[in-house]
């Protein structure tokens, strides 16, 4: 709700849209107890959810979805199977039902992949539920948004990233936790490096939490939607934890977001924080190599110890040669795939674009990519003041998860979808100010 105080304009937020904080709470700290208790305490917070999500409407939920993301692997049924994906899948259906079908290009295009993935599915129904499934998850929720929770949702999401990474700090060591996630692997055989990987059996997908994340945040920040010493805090602890990872593809990206970043603060005439910016960059880089800081040198000793392309990729472009080979071997491979029954090689494809294609052929990656463009024209189209952000402001979460994704599959991974999800639902924060003025005119 909108009201007018002193001849200005000034948001407030309707009781009911405020975000209920007791009860995802204690979700999450039911989850967070059970790999040390047991496992019915997931089934205990998948209830409470469960009963936010009746209570509540998909704009709570959505939030709710960002935040259980980053625990997802152990928040768990006893099979193995995590609970969130039942979770997202009835949330989904329930507002979907309550809320109606609205005509639009979206609904077209998603009915069109599910007959499509229908075809290709094989009887592999785990991974078609899983697959589709999240893809009317984003749908469903996204058409449900607008400006003031696509900002509580953004901001859950970062905290839950940073709070569920100093959980795996301090339990770090367990066997508990290390039965659920598995064992941490050495940065460079033989040393005692180990990777850091958060909630996550691979650090590499811990990783992209953390570049998400750190993009959402530069969104935030760059809309006056964060307070400073929350930012400060919470970009340090997310660019530590990437760190630690010891992973090129984040030490890479990361340097990408933060050209990126610079380029920004230039681009909207910030010019001395651009420039301390550079100044701030040049000393950390001094300051890397005089004290021999070995969180940044064990990565870069990674990368500079290639001497091909091959082992300066970790053998992905070997793995994309054959998979590439694979999907051009017959005219039905390169056009409809070999199905999601089709059994990899001794690797994934590491690559979500080839993935997909591998799976779907080229009428899938037609299909995903009309999706994905109809469901930003469908932001774009309910949220009117967007028009007001550059490119870089509008687009910067995005640009990010598609550069991750270049070296990751997720076709299959629940994490790949809430991301996507994070990035279109950051396209519509814009500054204040802007959105008032927006307001003010209509």
């Amino acid at each position: 709700m909108e009201f007018y105080k002193n001849g200005v304009l000034r948001l407030k937020l309707n009781s009911k849209s405020e975000y209920p904080l007791l009860s995802i709470l204690f979700a999450v700290a039911l989850i967070c107890a059970a790999p040390f208790t047991t496992n019915l305490l997931c089934y205990a917070a998948f209830v409470v959810c469960l009963y936010r999500v009746i209570r509540y409407n998909a704009k709570v939920f959505a939030a709710d979805y960002c935040v259980l993301v980053p625990f997802v692997n152990i928040f768990r049924e006893s099979g193995g199977d995590s609970l969130l994906i039942y979770l997202c899948l009835i949330a989904a259906a329930w507002y979907f039902i309550k809320g109606g079908i609205k005509a639009n290009g979206c609904v077209v295009v998603i009915f069109m992949m599910a007959a499509y993935l229908i075809t290709r599915m094989q009887f592999n129904i785990s991974d078609f539920v899983l697959c589709f499934g999240q893809l009317f998850v984003i749908y469903v929720l996204l058409s449900k948004q607008d400006v003031a929770s696509a900002e509580r949702t953004a901001k859950a999401f970062c905290t839950s990233v940073v709070f569920s990474s100093l959980y795996a700090i301090v339990f770090r060591n367990t066997s508990q936790l290390a039965a659920l996630r598995g064992e941490e692997s050495a940065a460079i055989w033989g040393t005692s490096f180990m990777r850091f990987q958060g909630l996550f059996g691979d650090p590499n997908y811990f990783m992209t939490l953390i570049i998400v994340g750190l993009a959402i945040l530069a969104k935030l920040k760059d809309s006056g939607r964060i307070k400073n010493g929350v930012f400060y805090f919470e970009a340090a602890a997310m660019m530590i934890f990437g760190l630690m990872t010891y992973s090129k593809t984040f030490f890479l990206v990361f340097i990408m977001l933060g050209i990126i970043y610079i380029i920004w603060q230039f681009w909207n005439r910030n010019y001395v924080r651009g420039s301390l910016l550079i100044g701030l960059v040049i000393a950390a880089v001094i300051a890397i190599f005089a004290f021999n800081v070995d969180l940044v040198l064990v990565t870069l000793t990674r990368l500079l110890a290639a001497d091909n392309i091959s082992d300066f990729t970790t053998g992905r472009t070997d793995i994309y040669v054959q998979y590439m080979g694979e999907i051009m071997d017959d005219p039905y491979s390169f056009f409809f795939g070999k199905g999601f029954a089709a059994k990899g090689f001794e690797k994934d494809p590491h690559n979500i674009y080839i993935e997909i294609a591998y799976h779907t052929g080229m009428i899938g990656v037609s299909l995903f990519t009309a999706f994905a463009v109809s469901l930003v024209r469908m932001v774009k189209r309910s949220a009117h003041y967007v028009y007001k952000q550059n490119f870089i402001a509008k687009y910067i979460v995005l640009v990010m998860v598609l550069a991750l994704y270049c070296t990751l599959h997720g076709m299959f991974e629940i994490v790949t979808y809430t991301e996507f999800f994070l990035a279109l639902l950051a396209i519509m924060l814009i500054r204040k100010k802007d959105e008032i003025q927006d307001m003010q005119t209509q």
